[in-house]
């Protein structure tokens, strides 16, 4: 056997081709399985397929000479018969001729009469008779007006009649022409008028005679090549060259069915012989058996399940259509929320790319994760303002830009055509513009809303696709799913950046219920990392490449425009769904379109290439063809594999199993522990506390298999804490020197040890990375600052809301010359309005009204009206230190009065319309704090100031 299949090429080829050497290995004549009793059967079969593809390719051959030689010969014929036909109609066409000159002839008494001249003196007879009759008529002379017209009416019918008998001459010439040229008479009528014609018909004659032998000799040559080719198939007759073109093609149907039953034994054969361990003992297989295995676990498709994001998105939806009660959420609140939905989105990451969350990285993601955040959504408002003052301030080219199309006017251009759709898409959703036409503002979503955020979000992958090194088709394929992984985070933190933004901007001051909370923190924040991961894959696996091409090979120039572009076509599907989903606020269609969005994301993350997107069945049957009942399989196998996949989730040990697996194959080539610098963990401690440090020297000290040192450095770490705990509450100065007194306490009784044990006893050791520490105690210093300054901020909301928190006597006075109102409908004029009752507001935001509100001015008659109502209102409020909203939930309004009762039984609207004031919009104060027991509140819309009293204790 062939010494090849065991050389280190194995290393160099993909799946396919692997598995197609290993086959032919495995069925080869020599092969080292020649004698096993498992694939006999198979290796008959092989044969038996090899042996039916050569006889059907020799047919083939053998059809495609004779079939050649029997088109010729036929093409042939017809080029003859065809020739012959044409020199024939080139006769017949001098008929005419022929006809019209011998009658002449016999006129002129050059040529004997003949029987063939009869119809052509007829004519001619029938023609004078009617010229010498119309002679006749014309030469007569009327007196009569009657007369006269009845003879011009039978001239104009004799003049019709000799040109209708002048039209036959033609027919009928022609007519004896052929009569001479069929019993080939022509010579007989041979004179001066017939001299020229004669000629041409010899000539024609001659090569008609020509013509006609050589059709008789290629109408033998194709009879013969049709015995010949008969005799060389074996079949009694052939008739045409179509026949043999149609037994050609189903020769070649024949050969196509062949090759593809022997494709399938061999895939087959290759698939079971990765089943049979005892093979791998073979020293002949063993190297490719090893190669193939690995290679197919890294090209088959990975079995996930959708169900967790999709459990999360339809929640968020189902929530959305009931929590409709406000939330009101604290600062402190929104915290816990942010952090909550962060990391339960982590969570979701860690289910589908578990190699890429394990260990170290998880302490970066959470530090990108929450990072980001707040970059995303600081450069997305960033990027908006760029582009209204582009659209505003750069729509004309600047004179300074001319000669810099690349450098300034594209991108000039580009932002003016962003912000123009910024401008139209925030109007049609603000409901202050409509739509040019669907297609219009389709696209103008997709170039503002859509084009950037998932730019933006696909950010972190492009940052490390930008600094990837090497050949880009070298790249591993743990780079492919850290792109992805990247590309999901920035998804994820815009998404849960977007929802804070908006609690602050308008839910918290909206007061929206708790339903929308959770789809924006559960639904959208998920959805966001969806369409993100989907760009992040086709970065990774489709256009990566092409990107890097554009921006090296053709760095100047136009390179940079099209690898530009590119980047925005990477995020073309995701742009194109994120689009679709904000095209309507009907939860049906949200959900619809988040639906399709996380079965493409599954479609394409189960799969480590592109050749995985189609599967094998699909394409046996594309090159194959199709048939109803192979169809009906495979659709029945994709089902049965949509079940599986929604069963299993992705196998976390595989990458442990690999890590493990690298791990022995590389030991490490030092015996030196890894330790972090015990000298640099003291100078961190410094910015950091001595919480870092003692933590370091304790994880170093387990590394140097110290345990009780490692103890004593953790029992540091807790007193630590509890030190800068304490030095919270303390004054500024005692907590310094506290600080100072733990920090030098610390480094002479425990940190100094290591730094001395290690230089004595391990110089030499190997350096950790300080990714990792620093990571976590980034995200330690992010969180406490977040956290206390989420509780400072509550401290300070809570204490301007405990201004009003309370019982409050409230009135207020408008005169007639604060007052100049005249009803639209009524006519009456309004000269004094007051209200005096009591306000209370309670620590949970909700708000009560309880007043006497009166009204008095002049009708439209002239007469005096005075209303009083006792009006009661019950419903929420918000407070920023300055401006108070209340919101009213519930209203009662009772006249106080008969008259006031019979006005508004007599006025119903009147009634309505009041209701209305309170009830459609929100009031809005500007408060004015005099004291903690006196307040002003100035109305807004009005200017109305009303005056707040503190009731204590009444």
């Amino acid at each position: 056997m062939s010494q090849e299949h065991n050389s280190p090429q194995f290393s160099q080829v993909d799946y396919t081709t692997l598995k197609q050497q290993f086959s032919d290995m495995l069925l080869a004549p020599d092969s080292p399985v020649a004698n096993e009793a498992a694939f006999k059967r198979d290796r008959e079969s092989y044969f038996d397929l090899l042996e039916q593809r050569k006889k059907t390719q020799e047919q083939i051959t053998l059809l495609k000479s004779e079939t050649k030689n029997v088109s010729e010969a036929e093409n042939a014929a017809k080029e003859a018969e065809s020739q012959l036909q044409v020199k024939r109609k080139q006769l017949l066409e001098l008929a005419t001729t022929l006809g019209k000159t011998a009658f002449k002839g016999l006129q002129s008494g050059d040529i004997a009469d003949d029987l063939r001249f009869n119809p052509r003196k007829e004519l001619e007879s029938r023609i004078e008779a009617l010229r010498r009759q119309k002679d006749s008529v014309t030469s007569e002379n009327p007196a009569g007006v009657l007369e006269q017209t009845a003879l011009k009416a039978k001239q104009l019918k004799l003049t019709g009649q000799i040109k209708a008998e002048e039209f036959r001459i033609k027919t009928v010439n022609q007519e004896l022409g052929k009569a001479l040229l069929s019993a080939k008479a022509e010579e007989t009528v041979r004179c001066s008028e017939t001299e020229k014609v004669l000629e041409k018909i010899n000539r024609l004659r001659e090569r008609i005679a020509k013509a006609k032998d050589k059709h008789q000799k290629s109408e033998l040559n194709y009879k013969n090549t049709q015995e010949r080719a008969a005799e060389q198939l074996g079949v009694d007759s052939v008739s045409t060259a179509i026949s043999l073109q149609a037994e050609l093609k189903q020769k070649e149907s024949e050969l196509r069915s062949i090759e593809i039953q022997i494709e399938d034994l061999q895939d087959e054969v290759a698939v079971k012989a990765l089943d049979y361990e005892w093979l791998r003992d073979n020293p002949a297989l063993k190297e490719i058996l090893e190669r193939l295995t690995q290679l197919k676990k890294e090209s088959t498709p990975r079995k996930i399940s959708v169900w967790p994001l999709a459990a999360v998105v339809i929640t968020g939806h189902l929530f959305a259509s009931f929590g409709s009660e406000p939330l009101n959420l604290s600062h402190f609140g929104i915290l816990v929320l942010y952090l909550a939905t962060g990391l339960g989105g982590l969570g979701l990451l860690a289910y589908y790319k578990p190699d890429l969350v394990a260990g170290e990285r998880r302490y970066k993601s959470l530090l990108l994760l929450f990072s980001y955040s707040i970059i995303s959504v600081i450069c997305i408002l960033l990027f908006q303002e760029l582009a209204e003052y582009a659209l505003n301030n750069w729509s004309d080219r600047q004179k300074w830009a001319r000669g810099r199309l690349i450098l300034f006017d594209l991108p000039r251009i580009f932002l003016v055509a962003v912000g123009t759709a910024y401008q139209d898409t925030f109007s049609i959703m603000q409901g202050t513009g409509v739509p040019e036409s669907f297609s219009v503002y389709f696209r103008n979503h997709m170039l503002s809303i859509g084009l950037c955020e998932e730019l933006i979000k696909l950010s972190p992958a492009l940052i490390a696709f930008a600094a990837h090194t090497g050949s880009w088709r070298s790249r591993s394929q743990e780079f492919n799913s850290r792109l992805v992984y990247l590309a999901m985070i920035g998804g994820l933190a815009f998404g849960l950046g977007e929802a804070v933004y908006y609690h602050f901007t308008m839910y918290a001051p909206m007061q929206v219920g708790w339903g929308l909370y959770a789809i924006r923190f559960l639904s959208l924040v998920t959805i966001h990392a969806v369409w993100a991961g989907i760009s992040g894959w086709i970065l990774a696996h489709v256009t990566g490449g092409w990107i890097r091409s554009a921006f090296t090979t053709a760095a100047h120039g136009w390179g940079p425009v099209g690898g530009c572009l590119l980047i925005a076509a990477t995020v073309g599907v995701s742009d194109v769904l994120h689009t679709s989903h904000n095209l309507s606020n009907d939860p049906l269609w949200m959900l619809t379109w988040d639906v399709i969005s996380l079965v493409i994301f599954a479609w394409l993350i189960r799969c480590s290439n592109v050749s995985q997107l189609v599967p094998d069945q699909a394409r046996r049957l594309w090159r194959r063809g199709f048939s109803t009942a192979e169809i009906a399989a495979v659709a029945a196998s994709m089902k049965n594999r949509v079940v599986e996949d929604i069963d299993n989730s992705p196998q976390a040990n595989t990458v442990t199993q690999t890590t493990t697996e690298v791990s022995e194959a590389t030991p490490n080539a030092s015996s030196e522990p890894e330790l972090w610098n015990p000298n640099a963990a003291g100078f961190w401690s410094l910015l950091l506390t001595p919480i870092f440090g003692a933590w370091l020297h304790a994880k170093n000290w387990t590394n140097l298999n110290e345990t009780e040192r490692s103890k004593k450095s953790f029992k540091w770490v807790y007193g630590s804490i509890g030190v800068v705990v304490l030095t919270l509450i303390l004054p500024d100065l005692i907590s310094n020197l506290a600080f100072g007194a733990l920090l030098v306490a610390w480094w002479m009784k425990s940190g100094n040890e290591q730094y001395k044990y290690v230089k004595e006893n391990h110089p030499d050791y190997q350096k950790k990375k300080w990714g990792t520490p620093l990571s976590i105690a980034g995200l330690t210093v992010i969180g406490v600052f977040i956290l206390f300054g989420a509780l400072e901020l509550d401290r300070i909301e809570s204490q301007k809301e405990e201004i009003l928190v309370g019982q409050w006597a409230e009135e207020f006075v408008a005169n007639a010359d604060e007052l100049s109102i005249t009803s639209a409908e009524t006519g009456h004029q309004l000269s004094r309005m007051s209200m005096k009752g009591v306000a209370i507001y309670s620590n949970d935001r909700k708000s009560r009204h309880e007043f006497e509100w009166l009204r008095s001015g002049k009708a439209a008659d002239g007469s005096r009206f005075r209303y009083i109502l006792q009006i009661t209102l019950i419903g929420q409020w918000s407070f920023d230190g300055e401006n108070l909203t209340e919101y009213v939930d519930k209203l009662k309004i009772i006249p106080a009065d008969n008259a006031t009762k019979i006005a508004f039984e007599r006025s119903s609207k009147g009634l309505e319309n009041l209701k209305k004031l309170y009830t459609d919009r929100p009031f809005s104060y500007a408060v004015n704090i005099i004291s903690s027991d006196q307040l002003e509140f100035v109305d807004q819309d009005t200017g109305i100031i009303k005056q707040l009293r503190r009731l204590h204790g009444e």
